[in-house]
């Protein structure tokens, strides 16, 4: 059996089309080894805090890989340490403490963290008795109390706070 000619032509140009798409896909698979990411601006996915990492990503903008790096944890920015508030018998006081000027969190001198400043109201300071002075017929008398030198607020003995001092005549 002779091949005709049309035969050959046939079979040559299969033959030529067969190398030519094993070339083009053997391109194509070795453009896309040879890619180099060229990546776009970072974005910021999550913001870092005092306390806490923040996230940041890229996309190449080739072939829309993404990459994703951690933004460090700020730590808090203590500031200047702000002087404790003495409580009396008639205030509260406020302890000393560090604020952060980022996230307002406060923290004591060791800087661990503080859930209250709050001192509470102190004792009245009573100091010595005062001794009863007795009424007379003509003067009115002083009842015996302690006088607080702080509020100067006057107490019986058992320490109960006195409206009235007098001792009627």
């Amino acid at each position: 059996p002779k091949m005709t000619r049309k035969r050959l032509q046939s079979i040559l140009l299969v033959t030529v089309l067969c190398i030519i798409a094993v070339c083009v896909f053997a391109s194509c698979n070795k453009k896309q080894q040879e890619h180099v990411h060229e990546y776009g601006e970072w974005a910021v996915v999550r913001e870092a805090t005092c306390e806490s990492d923040g996230l940041k990503e890229r996309t190449c903008n080739g072939c829309d890989q993404t990459e994703q790096e951690t933004i460090a944890a700020l730590g808090h920015s203590y500031g200047e340490w702000v002087a404790e508030v003495a409580a009396t018998c008639t205030t509260t006081g406020k302890k000393g403490h560090y604020e952060c000027s980022v996230c307002h969190k406060t923290f004591d001198a060791d800087k661990h963290e503080l859930s209250d400043l709050t001192i509470a109201k102190a004792d009245h300071t009573y100091g010595t008795w005062v001794a009863e002075v007795a009424a007379t017929c003509k003067t009115e008398g002083v009842k015996g109390h302690y006088e607080c030198s702080v509020c100067h607020k006057n107490f019986d003995a058992d320490k109960h706070e006195l409206s009235d001092l007098t001792i009627a005549k």
